[in-house]
């Protein structure tokens, strides 16, 4: 009786771990095209194009009557320009503020899957060693060796400081745009940190 309620604990954990591995998995390459969108949309240039038409606007407004007609014409053209690309200037920034708050939210749950992960191998551990090895060579970015851990979250930063300097090139100094990076390179930065702090493919030997 003890046997067969000590095999479905062990079943459950390791079904829980791969659902984790899966979760983990599916959280990164989401992040990673969140990323991917804003790049592809700085390396367009989207965004310039669309400050630069708020610039216009901005300066249309502060100018005399008689010259804001004529303002207004070259924004409605300097519109134009966006508009083809997301269909307005609102969606454009729209889209860009959820992308970015999806980077940081999806890489943040990453991390604290990584860290329910943990949980679970450390009861897995306890129970059934053998099997932990074996579920321990399920592929997953949480099983990936050092090397891979540090190049997968490493690219995810650069696309992330990528994105950062693309917004705002030739808008801010570079200075500010120095500064400002670390905001991308947070949360790639602490999934980084909670995966190398549960390091997956020694903890089937490890004393627990």
């Amino acid at each position: 009786m003890l046997a067969e309620a000590s095999a479905r604990t062990t079943a459950l954990l390791v079904d829980a771990l791969k659902e984790t591995f899966k979760s983990i998995d599916l959280s990164f390459l989401l992040a990673t095209l969140s990323a991917v969108f804003l790049l592809i949309h700085g390396l367009q240039g989207d965004y310039l194009r669309a400050l630069e038409g708020a610039r216009q606007e901005t300066s249309a407004a502060a100018a005399p009557s008689g010259e804001t007609a004529e303002g207004r014409d070259d924004r409605g053209a300097a519109q134009e320009l966006v508009v083809p690309v997301l269909g307005l200037k609102a969606e454009l920034f729209t889209a860009s503020i959820l992308a970015l708050t999806l980077y940081w939210v999806l890489c943040f749950r990453a991390a604290f899957r990584v860290q329910r992960m943990g949980v679970i191998i450390h009861r897995l551990a306890k129970s059934d060693r053998e099997t932990l090895a074996a579920v321990l060579l399920y592929p997953s970015l949480a099983t990936a060796s050092r090397g891979g851990k540090i190049a997968a979250c490493l690219g995810l930063c650069v696309l992330g400081v990528g994105v950062w300097l693309l917004m705002y090139a030739g808008v801010e100094p570079i200075g500010t745009l120095l500064v400002g990076a670390p905001v991308m390179l947070v949360p790639p930065g602490y999934l980084f940190w909670k995966l190398l702090a549960t390091n997956v493919p020694h903890e089937a030997g490890r004393t627990v």
